[in-house]
């Protein structure tokens, strides 16, 4: 017989390993993220795996809707105010860059070595500015490719 904060830690690492197997050892990231949809569910379903994901965009979920048990560090409004702009801005970076590639503008990994260039950081350790800049040169960027190409991808 175990005790109770046994039996809670053995059924959280059983949850952890039964969502991690979801995914057959890929990382989740939400269909937003990926820029393969911008409808209003694809912030919670999983790009690779189409199961539920956490709203922050990379963490399996038992259901939809539901939140990871990480601490998104949303305590008061100003932090999550400003912690929704840089997700915000992180996800208009994204979709600016399935956008790129539907338009011919090369791989995924291509288009993100190339903005990742330009903005002098990745986007996960890029500041508000930096996501900003790299937002203004794809959008510079997928209007040469429309102009080039005369079409629209969507």
């Amino acid at each position: 017989m175990r005790c109770e904060r046994c039996d809670e830690a053995i059924e959280t690492w059983e949850r952890f390993e039964r969502l991690r197997a979801r995914c057959a050892g890929r990382r989740c990231v939400s269909r937003a993220r990926a820029g393969t949809s911008d409808s209003d569910s694809a912030d919670s379903i999983c790009d690779s795996c189409d199961e539920p994901i956490c709203w922050c965009g990379a963490e399996p979920v038992d259901f939809y809707g539901g939140w990871c048990d990480h601490d998104h560090g949303w305590s008061d409004d100003s932090e999550w105010s400003e912690h929704q702009d840089r997700h915000n801005l992180q996800r208009r970076f994204d979709y600016a860059v399935g956008l790129i590639v539907r338009l011919g503008g090369g791989s995924r990994r291509r288009v993100f070595a190339r903005l990742h260039r330009a903005m002098r950081a990745k986007v996960a350790d890029a500041d508000i500015d930096q996501l900003r800049e790299g937002i203004e040169h794809a959008g510079d960027w997928e209007r040469k490719l429309r102009a080039n190409t005369g079409r629209d991808p969507v």
